[in-house]
């Protein structure tokens, strides 16, 4: 008795939630098979930039040198036809930030990029540098 009353209570709500369950189901397993994207409006172009240069970011105080191995990257890009065609090299911002590294020598960073607005970063190669650190001269006296 008990039984039957959970099956027939709410039958239309649960035979609802069930055929939304299968529709969903059938729309995920579809795009996945057939690879459809969800915004098919937002055509987004690829574009290589480099070889650009890496720019070292340490604190003003800092008066250690620093040599970053490779010195520069490539960086694929992408974003809309119009801004990738009128978008140059020097305004993708390659980084490797120091500003927390201690006087450890043969230091592996991450490269950090800052593109402008509308572009997104998909792949830095390489995506991290070795930080070989100088000996101080006469014009970066040691701390």
């Amino acid at each position: 008795m008990f039984s039957r009353r959970l099956i027939k209570e709410n039958l239309g709500l649960k035979c609802f939630s069930l055929l939304l369950a299968a529709l969903i189901w059938f729309t995920i397993r579809f795009s996945l098979h057939y690879h459809v994207s969800l915004t098919p409006n937002n055509p987004m172009d690829r574009r290589i930039f480099g070889p650009l240069p890496i720019t070292v970011m340490t604190e003003a105080a800092d008066l250690r040198a620093f040599r970053v191995v490779p010195s520069e990257v490539t960086v694929t890009v992408a974003g809309s036809p119009e801004a990738l065609q009128s978008l140059a090299d020097r305004e993708i911002q390659v980084f490797v930030n120091l500003v927390d590294l201690e006087d450890i020598g043969g230091m592996i960073k991450k490269i950090d990029v800052f593109p402008p607005a509308g572009i997104t970063v998909l792949k830095v190669n390489p995506p991290v540098v070795q930080i070989e650190r100088l000996k101080n001269d006469a014009k970066n006296p040691p701390q």
